[in-house]
């Protein structure tokens, strides 16, 4: 069971549990990232347990759709569907009805999957509601493309996490380039 809150969290805090949580040196550039992204989003919540501070989520909220710009959690706290109990709780104390996330990790499209009763990838053109939802959302997030070639700039944290199912990581790999540093628009329903 973790504790969810609101809270006004430091850089050198964040840029440390990021580096925890990823497994990845305290440098410049994870600081840098860590900085942008808390100045791009309006809400951060930190996810305690027995009173430790163990992550924290970035969100944006726009509209019906609640846009999870981040999300780092120490790695004794991954895997356990601590990051949907976040989701929900922002969700649900904002009621919207829609979430964004741009990823470049297959781990984070299937945490969004399982949040969502329709979850949707941007990546094929069609007239379907959600891909509407995604063509907006990119807008606001200056994206020029729902899949965006090179976005990060190359891999944003360190190596390519591999998921478990080899026929999905595959799919994953035709659509997003890691090493180049593609982001993935995804856009689902509550």
């Amino acid at each position: 069971m973790v504790d969810i809150f609101r809270i006004e969290i430091r850089v050198d805090v964040a840029t440390h549990i990021a580096s925890l949580g990823f497994e990845q040196a305290l440098t410049g550039e994870l600081r840098h990232d860590v900085q942008c992204h808390l100045m791009m989003g309006e809400r951060v919540y930190g996810v305690y347990e027995e009173g430790r501070l163990m992550g924290f989520a970035i969100f944006d909220i726009f509209a019906e759709v609640l846009y999870l710009s981040g999300i780092i959690l120490m790695p004794e706290m991954q895997g356990k569907g601590v990051a949907g109990q976040v989701v929900r709780f922002v969700q649900e104390a904002s009621g919207t009805r829609y979430l964004a996330l741009r990823t470049q990790s297959l781990r984070m499209w299937v945490a969004g999957k399982n949040m969502c009763r329709e979850w949707y990838p941007c990546v094929q053109p069609n007239d379907g509601m959600l891909h509407i939802l995604g063509l907006e959302i990119a807008r606001y997030l200056n994206m020029t493309k729902t899949i965006e070639p090179g976005c990060y700039g190359g891999p944003l944290y360190g190596n390519k996490p591999v998921y478990r199912d080899p026929q999905l990581q595959a799919w994953w790999d035709s659509i997003c380039n890691f090493e180049r540093g593609d982001a993935v628009l995804c856009v689902g329903s509550f």
